[in-house]
């Protein structure tokens, strides 16, 4: 090669290393800034340093990969008599290779060899287990992944005792005995590195069976079979060892607790017959040459015994399983299940979950004309279609829209539909000046009232009215940037000046300097080494989840607050820690929530008042390592708007429609598991539920399964409207256990269908709003709006009104207050029936029903009053002996039963003339005594059938009332 070539190689050479040394100094400053800002960001705005938390304190980087290595090498120790199997394998296959004796090496190579494997493989061994891999292959690629640097780290910190972990290896053994904080230990921190030890000694004990294999036919007089039996069962061993360490993972009933015991005395057995028969093969000389069939034999006769006692012990587990549905109930139910629904509840925190009867709930309602003034009518998708076209710029667009509660004008309280404005992407992907500095917030928000009869969108005063904000009130923080960053001082160098010659009130969130600033501003024109003021994460999710440590998550449904004169963002801050033992789903916690400011980015953290973690001690973590205030004494206006996270409390009524049984035979029949209709949603309403009307989370529920799709009930949580202790607070209104008569929403849905055919065919492009829920006139009734969609528009055309608890009661009109209209549940022409009851009685007393009828007509009238029962629970072959209706002392007969739930009673005929009045008492009694039950609920209802002078039907009225029943 010439000078010249040379010459140009060489300089190949050189700049390719100048451009790979330019990349990686180019990734390496990238990499230091994104810290140097997350460090700046939440140290000046909250005080956390975010190295130490996200670094652990270290623990990741520095003490996991030391314990990972030291256990290795311990485990190398203890070895090093057997060397390096390893290195044996490697040389004999050299040898075959090569079809010559490869000498081995001397013993300080078989040892550094050792020790070397030790320390590489506890390296990687400490990268899974951080959960390293899961960040650079995704969790489908990752076979393992990791958590026990978190795991020491909470140890470390709340200075648990790691030492009791290992008691949850008899944890197997005592099937139902469980300390969460024990297994949290055990899982994070033991079993990986238990696995780690046992799959390296799987890995050595797997080189040393090859090597002895290939050594057979290459150097005979060297083979042992008691060695490598020995090693056989040694691998067993290892095998059922990792098996016995993985048990207290999981959970037990009575049968698998001995199917554990059988394991873990077969390991013990495998262990010592495995270390005895390789030392044997090490001392004595092997015979195979001489007398080949004693060796065999003595292995023969080791492995039949070794497997009879396996079978035996196998075998018991199999003969116990015989009797298993017989003893159901005390080996599986007692310790089990019973123990995983306890665990399970505690874990989704639904605990404190209460049940009622839809009676409480209708008879808490008040007045009937206040629940319908709050009536949501309009749903997100209307909403948005509404309020779209009150934009007013080509720059801006609608963000996500929300319901908000305030108090409305003259006290009254009142939902909202808000959606923010944001930039259009269109402006976030234009030149550099508009991105990062010109549109540099948008606008403030739409509003308009979720209620109302017609869609009426506020006005800027209104706003300004209930909100206490203008309506075009600056938001720089909010849910849709991602612009990376806004410059602060492009004024400074250029004339651009922000949208609305606005200039950003707050302070920066970081500022650059040097080469890190000069480096981060993309456009030449800005580039700078002198300070640079910047505000960084606008996006108000993003904003609070880079900060968070693992298993913490933000809510996916941040919403608008407001106060004094400014507008704030709550982003819930959510634990979701993997389930784990008796779990059968994740660790599900609100802890709280981060305040954001839109206008200047200011964050604070404030904790659930009703957070408990008890039982759970580990999960305090989270508590001690950021700076969480209280919500009472420092922002108490805030707590009428708070809501509990939506996606939350969805996920914990997952795990009550099932874990709400606690009683073994309904849990064994699933006779009263739940499950939400794919055609609803949890839902914001208003309801009164006896303290005044307040703002809550309704979610409908039907029976599993169920033929009908009956309505098993309503759950509904309550927010912070009637205070803090409220606050989270669920509630299950039960319509039915076991068996519903209850319309569900599809037969509801039917019910409207059918009877506003002629309507509803007329509207084009219907579509069908919310199916909500609200008690009033003594009902439950399904609240179905219809609206037409065109272009950007949405008209509310349709309302129908479907009773829950009455068939085939549906009215309609154009509004809520047009369909309700048409109910007159009391009355039928001028005959008029009124009716009262108690709500409860105790078993064996009586409840009193007062029924009235007054004709206000001019003429006569033949009346029927009957008393239909409708039933909701599976006992109605013992109705007689459960419920008793009287008249003046006498127990009437009911006229009809067919089998079904639903019994009428005859209770007078009566023929009024114009103006009578006419009034009887008649009574229910219900003994629950000898029927296994502590409660029964039911509805009646009074109907009055009305017949004119040729005694043909002329109308009829009901009234429909509840009774819940229980025990002395």
């Amino acid at each position: 090669m010439n000078r010249r070539n040379i010459t140009i190689v060489l300089g190949a050479v050189i700049l390719g290393a100048l451009i790979i040394t330019a990349i990686l100094l180019w990734l390496s400053m990238s990499f230091l800034i994104e810290l140097w800002i997350n460090q700046s960001i939440y140290f000046s705005r909250l005080g956390i340093d975010w190295f130490r938390i996200t670094l652990l304190e270290g623990v990741g980087i520095f003490l996991v990969p030391a314990i990972t290595v030291i256990l290795l090498c311990i485990v190398t120790t203890i070895q090093l008599p057997f060397r390096s199997g390893f290195l044996k394998l490697g040389a004999e296959a050299i040898t075959r290779i090569r079809n010559e004796r490869i000498r081995s090496p001397p013993w300080y190579v078989h040892v550094l060899v050792n020790y070397g494997i030790a320390i590489v493989v506890g390296l990687i061994a400490a990268f899974v287990m951080i959960g390293e891999t899961t960040v650079l292959l995704g969790e489908e690629w990752t076979i393992i992944t990791g958590n026990i640097d978190f795991a020491l780290y909470t140890v470390i910190n709340l200075g648990m005792n790691l030492s009791a972990a290992g008691t949850a290896l008899l944890y197997p053994f005592f099937p139902g005995v469980v300390n969460i904080d024990i297994v949290f230990m055990y899982v994070e921190i033991w079993y990986p590195l238990i696995s780690l030890v046992l799959w390296f000694c799987f890995a050595k004990i797997v080189a040393l069976l090859a090597y002895n294999v290939l050594k057979r036919s290459s150097n005979p007089e060297k083979f042992s079979s008691l060695q490598v039996t020995g090693l056989a069962f040694l691998l067993i061993f290892v095998i059922l060892a990792w098996g016995f360490a993985s048990f207290p993972v999981g959970y037990y009933d009575y049968l698998a607790s001995l199917f554990v015991m059988a394991v873990f005395i077969l390991s013990i057995l495998f262990l010592f017959v495995g270390i005895g028969t390789y030392v044997i093969g090490i001392f004595k000389k092997d015979e195979r040459s001489n007398n080949p069939s004693r060796i065999l034999k003595s292995c023969v006769v080791l492995g039949v015994l070794v497997g009879f006692f396996t079978v035996s012990l196998f075998g018991m587990v199999g003969f116990n399983s015989l009797f298993a549905t017989a003893n159901w109930h005390s080996w599986t139910w007692s310790t089990q299940i019973s123990t995983q629904i306890d665990i399970t509840r505690k874990a989704a925190d639904i605990n404190g979950f209460n049940e009622s009867t839809m009676t409480d709930l209708i008879n808490s309602m008040g007045n009937s004309e206040q629940t319908l003034r709050h009536i949501r009518q309009y749903d997100y998708g209307a909403s948005r279609r509404t309020m779209q076209p009150q934009i007013g710029s080509t720059w801006e667009v609608l963000a996500d829209s929300d319901i908000v509660f305030l108090p409305g004008q003259g006290g009254e309280e009142e939902e909202f539909w808000v959606a923010p404005r944001a930039i259009s992407p269109a402006k976030a992907q234009a030149e550099w000046i508009d991105v990062h500095y010109t549109y540099s917030h948008s606008r403030g928000f739409v509003a308009m009232r979720a209620s109302s009869s017609s869609p009426i969108v506020l006005t800027e005063t209104e706003i300004d009215n209930y909100f206490g904000v203008n309506s075009t009130y600056p938001i720089y923080f909010g849910e849709s940037f991602d612009n990376d960053y806004f410059l602060m001082d492009a004024h400074i160098y250029t004339d651009f000046l922000e949208q609305d010659n606005l200039t950003y009130p707050g302070e920066p969130d970081v500022t650059l300097s040097g080469l890190l600033g000069w480096l981060y501003i993309e456009d030449w024109g800005f580039k700078s080494f002198g300070p640079t003021r910047l505000v960084v994460k606008r996006n108000v999710s993003l904003r609070v989840e880079d900060m968070l440590l693992k298993n913490l998550k933000v809510g996916d449904d941040p919403y608008l607050v407001f106060n004094n004169n400014r507008t704030y963002y709550v982003v819930d801050i959510i634990l979701d820690y993997p389930k784990f033992s008796y779990m059968e789903c994740n660790l599900m916690r609100w802890l709280g929530f981060c305040l954001i400011d839109v206008q200047t980015g200011e964050m604070s953290l404030y904790k659930n008042p009703n957070l408990d973690l008890t039982g759970f001690n580990f999960a305090q973590i989270y508590m001690l390592k950021y700076p969480w205030k209280d919500i009472a004494g420092s922002i108490d206006w805030i707590t009428s708007q708070l809501k509990y996270p939506e996606t939350l409390y969805e996920n914990q009524l997952e795990v009550d429609y099932i874990y709400h049984v606690q009683n073994s035979l309904q849990w064994r029949t699933g006779e009263d598991f739940f499950e939400r209709p794919s055609a609803t949603d949890l839902h914001h309403v208003m309801y009164n539920i006896g303290t005044g009307m307040e703002f809550v989370g309704t979610n409908i529920v039907e029976l599993l399964s169920s033929v009908g799709e009956n309505l098993a009930g309503l759950y509904m949580i309550r927010y912070g409207t009637k205070g803090l202790d409220n606050l989270g607070k669920s509630t299950f209104y039960r319509a039915a256990s076991g068996t519903s008569i209850f319309v569900g929403i599809s037969t509801a849905i039917q019910y409207f269908n059918n009877e506003a055919t002629q309507n509803l065919t007329l509207i084009q492009n219907k579509r069908y709003g919310n199916f909500l829920l609200y008690p009033f006139e003594g009902s439950l009734w399904y609240v179905i709006p219809v609206y037409s969609e065109t272009g950007t528009t949405s008209t509310l055309q349709l309302v129908g009104l479907v009773d829950a608890f009455t068939q085939g009661r549906v009215y309609y009109g154009a509004t809520v207050q047009d369909a309700y209209a048409q109910i007159n549940v009391t009355t039928a022409g001028n005959v008029t029936l009124s009716a009262t009851a108690p709500s409860s009685v105790a078993s064996g007393s009586e409840a009193k029903i007062t029924c009235e009828v007054t004709n206000n007509d001019i003429v006569q009238y033949d009346v029927t009053l009957n008393i239909s029962l409708n039933f909701n629970a599976s006992f109605f072959n013992d109705y007689d002996s459960l419920v008793h209706l009287k008249l003046n002392g006498s127990e009437i007969p009911y006229t009809n039963y067919n089998q079904t739930p639903n019994v009428t009673y005859h209770i007078a005929n009566w023929t009024l003339i114009p103006d009578e009045f006419r009034g009887i008492v008649p009574r229910i009694m219900v003994n629950l005594t000898g029927s296994g039950l502590s409660s029964l609920s039911f509805s009646y209802v009074i109907e009055l059938f009305i017949y004119n002078g040729t005694g043909h039907l002329k109308e009829y009225a009901t009234k429909t009332l509840f009774l819940s029943a229980h025990a002395n």
